[in-house]
């Protein structure tokens, strides 16, 4: 089982957290140390899949494959003629 608070980071204008990714819903709370209100929050969010880049190289090869057996099978034909 997880800690309560998995990851946290304070500061001020500019700040950064970053996390490891792991398995379970997660939820990103914001607030001032000390509970008061009036927060104003600007939030970007990236994520990182190490597994799309041999994906869509391989994707790329085999369209590439697909499109170039018509062109070769065109051209034996030619030659064989």
């Amino acid at each position: 089982m997880h800690p309560f608070w998995v990851a946290q980071s304070t500061g001020g204008a500019d700040t950064t957290l970053e996390w490891d990714k792991t398995a379970g819903p997660w939820s990103l709370i914001v607030a001032n140390a000390d509970g008061t209100p009036g927060l104003d929050v600007r939030a970007d969010i990236g994520l990182r899949f190490g597994f799309l880049t041999p994906l869509g190289g391989g994707l790329l090869a085999l369209g590439a494959l697909l499109l170039a057996a018509p062109l070769m099978s065109t051209t034996r034909r030619r030659h064989s003629q």
